[in-house]
This record gives C-alpha cells, structure tokens and sequence, in this order.
C-alpha cells in the first residue's frame, strides 16, 4: 500500500490545479517552471525561507565591499569576479535560470512530477522548449481535496535564529 501523497506532491498539484483554474483547463499543459513559480507563490514557507538567503546574502556582499574599501585585496578580487560571472543576458536571448531558493532546498520538481505520474495524478510531456505537465482527471479530484502544504523545512530550522 502506498503512503499517501508528501508535502511537496501536494503542493505541486494545487499549483497545477490553480494553474488550470486561471486557465483553461481544456489547454491544462503547463511548464514546469510555470509550476514551480505556482508553487513558490502558495507557499508561504518557501518564500520566508528565501527572503531570509537574500537579506543573508545582502549582508554578506555588504561585508565583502566594505572590506575591499578598506584596502583588502581579496575582498577586492571576489567583488570582481562575482561581477564578471553574474552578468546576465536581457532580452530575446536571455536564458531562465534556477531560482536561488529552489537550488538548496529539498524540492525536486522532476522528481515530484515523475511520482505524481506513477500514481497516475500527472501527464508528463517533453517539449522543444522544456517540460511540462498537466493533471489527470483523477489528478484534479486529488486536488481539489488538498490543502496547500509545504515542501521546505519549517523557518525556525532553515535560519539559525
């Protein structure tokens, strides 16, 4: 007998069913970035946790300039590196990257997508631009059923507070 769905399974079908709720549920194909920007928004949890990385990280890169200021020339030779590997594309060519809040955390959405599948909750299709997914019949009564979970670590053990 399976163990039910996780919390991160949960999160990712009442991001699709939203998804399909603001959209034709007809078209129901959506990317799995689109997905895990769904999930992100629900998830309170998610968010705390990043905005916590970046005033941490802002923190840090304040630290670091201060020092290079100060005369600290290793200080000075990371501020230029992290300027010359962060540049970033803008326009037609630009290229989406992961979320810094999805790369450390437990939340695998191929992973949470391909389970889902094997329970036969989600379709899964690979296109030219990147994968999607849409909910099965039986996907959307599973959703419907849900209350929005979390697949992050509770905030108090994410940041030392």
């Amino acid at each position: 007998m399976s163990r039910g769905l996780g919390t991160a399974q949960r999160l990712m079908l009442k991001a699709l069913d939203s998804l399909e709720a603001e959209h034709n549920r007809d078209e129901g194909l959506f990317y799995v970035w689109a997905i895990v920007d769904r999930a992100y928004a629900l998830s309170p949890e998610m968010q705390e946790r990043h905005h916590a990385r970046t005033e941490a990280s802002a923190a840090q890169a304040a630290a670091i300039r201060a020092r290079a200021e100060a005369g600290d020339e290793r200080a000075a030779l990371y501020l230029g590196l992290t300027r010359s590997l962060t540049r970033t594309r803008h326009g037609p060519r630009a290229r989406r990257t992961t979320p810094f809040w999805l790369t450390e955390s437990d939340f695998n959405p191929s992973r949470i997508l391909a389970s889902l599948e094997r329970r036969g909750l989600v379709k899964r299709h690979a296109v030219k631009d990147g994968g999607s997914a849409r909910l099965t019949d039986a996907g959307r009564r599973e959703a419907s059923e849900l209350s929005v979970g979390t697949s992050c670590t509770p905030f108090s053990e994410a940041v030392n507070v």
